[in-house]
């Protein structure tokens, strides 16, 4: 009787274990599979998954190879699980929210470690992941019919579409509409149009203080009136260099790494190429330029800018990914500005709300720039003139605080003081002058 109450417990847990399909699936490691294949190194301590008939099943699985010799080698731990490496790529993770909306009645298996599936089909059919050294990425879908066999989407996009065959359906993404959609808005972007005389005035600002965003130079307040040159040691053996030509216009921004030219047609710039190496390309990026915006578009992103005043704010990101179809824009990020409060809000990757907000967008001193994100404030600039006439910006972020004092004669720029404070690394801290030198044209 003990005996027989112990086989009936057993049966019941594997009942429940195999036959209840687990939303979410995640193995654990409980059920070994010991399966021998030649010249292989085939992982003789991983799951079982087994599915029954009944209803549909979906599983999205990205299992990266583990590149070792010894076939008891342990499966990533769960914390070893929450790093980057496991997570599913944004295709997928659409894939997954698309395939939730449209079989809605199918259980979901997440797979990340080396797993051997069964399905119970009349064709008995084995998954098998087993194979330490290969890398895993696709989804599979079957229908939970016996006499229906799995579909495999190894390009993970269309799935919906793809699976739906089997049921003689013809369900559609969402992502297919929206991408049509993108791509018009895309095209009106990328559609050039007489630019405002503002904005073309403000070209330098825009190439100097917004599209290399890293730049520290007050361009508001500097001139460029035959200026062919401007050469800054922001460290010995470390310079910026800004070339213009006659029109006064920057046509290079160069640093010890990098050559960044920018082409220009019919006085708008329209391409920038950045050279390392003196030949390699790293990157080109198209300017298109339309009444009073700026969009700039290179093989990562498309993104517009528009000015306000003295102020260029972001209004999209197009993110794209490396292969083109309908995941060739992953996703599209609104920006949204209040004129009123001189703010730009918008949510970042990870759907946390930031802004940026300015005193004022005229570059009237004083001038107070904050960066928040989650209402927290990480980063603010104070933009001043001190007793002595100079220009001051002080960049306040978490861990350090940047003193920029610029000494600037009728536009030109003649010597920049700095200064960092790293609160916690006093040690760290240090301050210099940065040489300064013009080229003019005669």
């Amino acid at each position: 009787m003990k005996n027989t109450l112990i086989l009936l417990l057993l049966l019941l847990f594997h009942f429940f274990s195999y036959s209840q399909p687990v939303k979410e699936y995640f193995p654990t490691g409980g059920n070994t599979t010991k399966i021998e294949e030649k010249n292989k190194i085939v992982c003789l301590t991983c799951d079982t998954l087994i599915l029954n008939s009944g209803k549909p099943q979906i599983i999205a699985y990205k299992i990266n190879k583990r590149n070792i010799s010894n076939k008891n080698f342990p499966q990533p731990t769960d914390i070893e699980l929450r790093n980057n490496m496991y997570k599913f790529s944004k295709i997928m993770d659409r894939e997954i929210f698309e395939l939730k909306n449209n079989f809605q009645n199918a259980d979901l298996h997440k797979i990340y470690k080396n797993t051997y599936i069964k399905i119970k089909n009349d064709a008995n059919e084995i998954i098998n992941f087993l194979d330490l050294e290969n890398f895993y990425e696709g989804i599979i879908y079957w229908d939970g019919k016996s006499k229906s066999k799995i579909i495999r989407n190894d390009n993970i996009i269309l799935s919906s579409e793809l699976f739906s065959k089997q049921s003689g359906e013809n369900i559609i993404s969402s992502y297919i509409n929206e991408f049509a959609n993108v791509e018009q808005e895309i095209s009106k972007l990328l559609t050039p149009s007489t630019p405002t005389k503002a904005l073309i005035e403000k070209t330098n600002l825009f190439l100097i203080n917004t599209f290399f965003d890293d730049n520290f130079l007050p361009t508001p307040f500097l001139s460029f009136n035959k200026v062919k040159e401007i050469s800054i040691e922001i460290e010995p053996d470390k310079k910026l260099i800004f070339i213009f030509n006659e029109l006064n216009q920057l046509v290079n921004y160069n640093t010890q790494i990098t050559k960044c030219e920018i082409q220009y047609k019919n006085g708008i710039p329209v391409l920038n190429k950045t050279t390392i190496n003196e030949d390699q390309i790293l990157e080109e990026n198209y300017f298109v330029f339309k009444e009073n915006s700026i969009s700039v578009e290179n093989d990562n992103y498309i993104r517009t800018y528009e000015l306000h005043e003295n102020v260029f704010f972001e209004t999209n990101v197009f993110e794209k990914t490396e292969t083109f179809s309908y995941d060739s824009f992953i996703k599209n990020y609104k920006l949204n500005i209040n004129q009123d409060q001189n703010c730009q809000t918008f949510l970042d990757m990870d759907n946390v709300p930031n802004s940026i907000c300015f005193s004022n967008l005229n570059w009237n001193l004083p001038l107070n720039i904050t960066k928040r994100a989650k209402n927290l404030i990480y980063n603010e600039k104070n933009i001043y003139n001190n007793t002595n006439n100079e220009f001051i910006i002080e960049d306040i972020g978490i861990n350090r605080t940047k003193k920029y004092t610029f000494k600037i004669e009728d536009g030109i720029l003649k010597k920049i003081d700095f200064q960092i404070l790293y609160p916690n690394d006093i040690d760290s801290s240090k301050n210099y002058t940065m040489n300064v030198e013009y080229k003019f044209y005669k």
